[in-house]
């Protein structure tokens, strides 16, 4: 295990300085974020017109259909904008109708031929095409988009913020529908638009928006702290007991983090987008738009019951998640058997093939690179060769090995027809004639890099001896602060000496390891080679932790706490 310290922290304002370090230019003013921190939504290119158009078409009794992307984001934004229609339209002419797979844009056969005004959010930008088609055939095309212009489409009413002089790249599309409906609420004059700010933070959240923007961070803490969408409310009391360690009601839990979103709320959305029927998926984005109505219930044992439409549109989500994972399991067994089988392991770059044999779906391979990433600590590629000769799929690495941008390594390497996404989780296409260059120079430029061991870039380092305990306990409370752009402080503590007695296993299995030392808990959870490793040592020892900071909430007592990430432990019986 290796740590390198990123930068040095001012420990005695130790707040304060590690959100400068991690770029915020104003720690004041986000810690204590208002409303004052949006920005004028009239900045945004074409949001008046947009705005005008869409109400000149609703008073007219015109037909209206809305897209829904297929992503969560993409439910987000089209569901924002129904609910906002017919909140103030109640009868109101919308149709939509969602993708029968996880494709993306403007799909012309979707659109009813009486349509008079196309409206697609979270995406259609860049399909100039279908804007010039439905021009001309008479449908008045408005875009709502947050995703990179190519090129300004002169058929269509594009609002995005990547266009013109609009201060915050970084909303979703979730994020310029709200500031659409804030454009609507002041031509209509009236006071609307606040009641969607929930679901404009769950999109930003799950598109992996930068969260170091003022804007945005104003609207994820308000939107977090007032989730009234029936469908959300549904999802997070269906996570309950993985947000705050019990099933509850949403009116239970304290407080809903960004990262209670990302990790246990978008996966769910994602899995049944991914693996779901179109039944299925049309049931979820209903959860959103009108998730109270009374349906046939479809629970086992439950028959001629009736349920919400939330209820079960989220009990299909639960179950996507099995489906999916039963899928993965079964592609990667498939997969790693012929990882093995040529040695593809013994490359720098992990690069699996998916045949045509290899039946699953294409959706799936950026969760089968995670798991061989994990397995072999190696930055791995999926992907299946396309009909025109492109090998498209997913690519997944790690930060805490030397190479910390893989998108870049690729871009840099002149080789791929795109890369896009994040550093270490984006989608790709390689020329199939590249393969074997792009090998040979993976190998070559990567091989001074040992991947098999950890290298961290860390927030603090602490001694034994150090009290660390009043840090943990601050940060620990600002849990809400962290997110996309400005990750959880990682915290190393030297050199921790101790006995075997000092140390519990805890847990069914005794699996669960915790000591304390000067009023902090460590505790790394279900991990039987720790567990071991400590039980070898007949007598003294030292324990070098690596991990993020936690409190402890048991019975209304708060203690600060440690959550072990990684760990080295040396042997020093004869330090004692």
């Amino acid at each position: 295990m290796k740590y390198v310290l990123k930068y040095e922290v001012d420990k005695n304002n130790f707040l304060y300085d590690l959100l400068k370090k991690k770029g915020v230019e104003d720690p004041s003013k986000y810690i204590n974020i208002t409303k004052d921190s949006q920005n004028d939504p009239r900045k945004l290119k074409n949001i008046v017109n947009g705005c005008e158009l869409l109400i000149n078409h609703l008073n007219k009794h015109h037909k209206i259909y809305i897209q829904p992307d297929s992503d969560l984001d993409g439910y987000m934004s089209s569901a924002m904008l129904y609910n906002y229609i017919k909140l103030n339209w109640p009868t109101a002419d919308i149709a939509w109708k969602v993708h029968q797979g996880k494709q993306h844009g403007i799909i012309i056969d979707y659109i009813p031929e009486d349509t008079d005004l196309a409206i697609f959010p979270d995406a259609g930008t860049n399909n100039i095409k279908e804007h010039q088609l439905l021009k001309e055939g008479g449908v008045d095309v408005l875009v709502i988009d947050h995703h990179q212009c190519e090129e300004e489409s002169e058929y269509a009413t594009i609002i995005n913020n990547q266009i013109g002089d609009y201060p915050n790249k970084f909303l979703s599309g979730g994020g310029v529908v709200y500031k659409f409906l804030q454009v609507m609420d002041s031509i209509l004059e009236i006071k609307n638009s606040e009641k969607f700010i929930d679901m404009a933070a769950v999109s930003i959240v799950g598109d992996m928006m930068d969260l170091r923007d003022y804007e945005n961070r104003y609207i994820v803490r308000k939107g977090l702290n007032n989730i009234k969408n029936i469908g959300l409310v549904q999802l997070v009391e269906q996570q309950s007991f993985s947000i705050c360690g019990k099933s509850c009601s949403i009116d239970e839990i304290s407080e809903i983090t960004p990262t209670n979103v990302a990790w246990y709320v978008v996966p769910l959305v994602n899995a049944l987008v991914r693996v779901g029927t179109e039944r299925e998926k049309e049931l979820l984005f209903q959860a959103f738009v009108e998730g109270e109505k009374i349906i046939p219930s479809t629970k086992r044992g439950d028959k001629g019951n009736f349920e919400t439409v939330a209820q079960q549109a989220i009990r299909n989500c639960v179950n996507a998640r099995s489906r999916q994972n039963r899928l993965k399991d079964k592609a990667i067994e498939e997969l790693d058997f012929k990882i093995k089988k040529n040695e593809l392991f013994k490359n720098q770059v992990i690069f699996v093939n998916v045949e045509d044999n290899e039946a699953f779906d294409n959706t799936l391979t950026g969760l089968i690179a995670m798991n061989f990433l994990a397995k072999y600590k190696k930055p791995t590629i999926v992907a299946r060769l396309s009909s025109d000769g492109f090998w498209k799929g997913s690519a997944r690495s790690s930060n805490t090995t030397e190479l910390k941008d893989f998108k870049s390594f690729l871009k840099d390497s002149e080789l791929f027809e795109f890369v896009e996404g994040h550093k270490c989780a984006f989608g790709l296409s390689l020329p199939d004639k590249n393969v074997d260059r792009f090998m040979n120079y993976a190998n070559e430029q990567l091989k001074e890099i040992e991947f098999n061991e950890n290298v961290y870039e860390v927030d603090f380092i602490f001694g034994q001896k150090e009290d660390l305990s009043n840090m943990i306990m601050e940060l620990g409370e600002l849990k809400a602060l962290w997110g996309q752009g400005i990750e959880e402080p990682i915290v190393v503590v030297e050199n921790l000496k101790m006995f075997p007695e000092d140390v519990s296993f805890i847990g069914a299995n005794k699996d669960t390891v915790k000591f304390s030392i000067n009023g902090v808990s460590f505790i790394k959870f279900k991990n039987n080679e720790l567990a071991n490793e400590i039980k070898k040592h007949k007598s003294g020892f030292s324990i070098t932790v690596v991990g993020k900071v936690s409190i402890n909430d048991y019975n209304g007592y708060t203690t600060p706490q440690l959550i072990i990430d990684d760990y080295e432990i040396r042997d020093t019986s004869n330090d004692f």
